[in-house]
């Protein structure tokens, strides 16, 4: 019965689903922080979560591969990493410093094979589970019962958790065939070619009617159709290259020190720092304990941080200051992404988020001019407008903040999805939000269900 848990975090992969999942947030000074803000928030996220005893991360480094030596072809579909994602690995890496989290790389290798020779030393331990953080999931051949795979799905906070049963339940495999799985069908992403009109189903029937590989290819002659064994016959040679670029290494020169990876003090005050360089307001809070710091005291301690000096939360290009990233908070149930607002502000006069709002010039009367006209009728439509645009809706009394407080309050989940009018919203496009109760409304941002 494991008594101790790691968590081994993909790098690359993590801050790649930040860049792609969440809208291009940018700092007050212009800089773009979607994926570094995404790579944190999961790191995070995982830490509440697995409650783990040990973390550690496995980085992609430029250059090619031994798989780019074997098969020129490998990966050459993809293209070229976007320079505003790659301007924030740097700041990745400083957050990683700071939290000291100990990062373990190999030149000529992926993380993948990293994280599958840490998977492989650790495995034989009985009192130790490790979690695989990771958007990738060609890992799955690493799970074993004490190994499992956490991936995201939609987002940054909404994951499933893999083991050998849920591989069993979704592809009919075992970890270990996941493999010659992926041979047979390929891997688009990878440039991997598969057999021509081989598809998941195919691939996955042939290795569970076959056991493996091996013996699928010398029985082609009992495959059925017959014509599917002819085809699997004429792409011998590619399905075992596939098998080979597709297959972990698990014995590389690395040796991981759990010692040096176990959670305890980290440098807290220069995460502070970052994550208000950044702007990643909604983030502070959501830290973790220092070693031997009680849940009081560490809620204490960040909330005399965040009430130390304003933090502005990082914006959505194209968007007023102040609609930004939200506090995503999460029901473990659901794992449904949220966004809470900071209704004590909206109640002052400001923004979402704790941002101030810009001065409005005051009428004749000392009065404010009327916002642009959205009921207000309907909370569930007033909250949506309020989160997609803090300055398209006026909160006027302590009244109005507690009958929007009560409904949120009455949900026992707040999802909050959002949806571009653009198929480009990488391009500053407008922005909606929905917000879907748990009583099954689903209200988009003007108020209509």
């Amino acid at each position: 019965m494991p008594t101790e848990r790691l968590m081994l975090l993909d790098g690359f992969g993590l801050v790649y689903r930040g860049y792609f999942a969440l809208p291009p947030l940018t700092t007050s000074k212009g800089d773009l922080v979607n994926g570094a803000f995404g790579f944190a928030s999961i790191v995070l996220r995982g830490l509440q979560d697995l409650q783990p005893d040990y973390l550690a991360v496995s980085f992609d480094l430029p250059g090619p591969t031994f798989r780019h030596e074997a098969y020129a072809e490998y990966k050459a579909n993809r293209v070229r990493m976007p320079d505003d994602l790659r301007d924030q690995f740097p700041k990745v890496r400083e957050i990683v410093k700071a939290l000291r989290i100990p990062v373990y790389e190999m030149q000529g290798y992926e993380a993948d094979d990293v994280i599958g020779t840490i998977t492989q030393q650790l495995d034989p331990r009985d009192d130790l589970e490790t979690t695989i953080v990771t958007v990738d999931l060609d890992m799955l051949q690493l799970v074993t019962p004490r190994v499992r795979l956490m991936t995201t799905r939609s987002g940054v906070e909404n994951t499933i958790m893999y083991d050998v049963d849920r591989i069993d339940e979704r592809f009919g495999l075992r970890p270990d065939q996941m493999v010659d799985y992926k041979a047979l069908k390929g891997d688009p992403s990878d440039n991997i070619p598969g057999v021509p009109g081989v598809g998941e189903k195919t691939a996955a029937k042939l290795i569970r009617d076959f056991g493996d590989l091996d013996s699928l290819l010398a029985r082609l002659d009992d495959v059925t159709p017959a014509k599917l064994g002819d085809k699997l016959r004429e792409h011998v040679d590619q399905i075992k290259m596939g098998r080979e670029l597709s297959r972990i290494v698990r014995d590389l020169p690395i040796q991981i020190d759990l010692e040096a990876a176990r959670l305890g003090d980290y440098d807290r005050d220069t995460v502070v720092r970052l994550f208000r360089e950044y702007e990643f307001r909604t983030l502070i809070e959501r830290l973790p304990p220092m070693a031997g710091e009680s849940p009081e005291q560490r809620s204490e301690s960040l909330r005399s941080v965040v009430e130390s000096g304003y933090v502005p939360a990082a914006r959505v290009a194209g968007r007023p200051d102040g609609w930004g990233a939200g506090r995503a908070t999460t029901r473990p149930e659901s794992g449904e992404l949220q966004l809470r607002l900071d209704f004590e502000s909206i109640g002052r006069g400001g923004g979402g988020d704790g941002v101030p709002a810009p001065a409005r010039p005051q009428g004749a009367a000392g009065e404010h001019p009327s916002p642009e006209a959205i009921s207000t009728e309907d909370l569930p439509g007033a909250l949506a407008a309020a989160i997609a645009d803090p300055m398209r809706i006026e909160v006027r009394g302590p009244d109005r903040i507690a009958e929007l407080t009560d409904w949120i309050a009455a949900q026992p989940a707040v999802g909050v999805s959002l949806v571009a009018d653009d198929p480009r919203p990488r391009r500053g496009t407008a922005l909606a939000l929905a917000v879907a109760g748990a009583d099954g409304r689903v209200v988009a941002a003007d108020g209509t269900e």
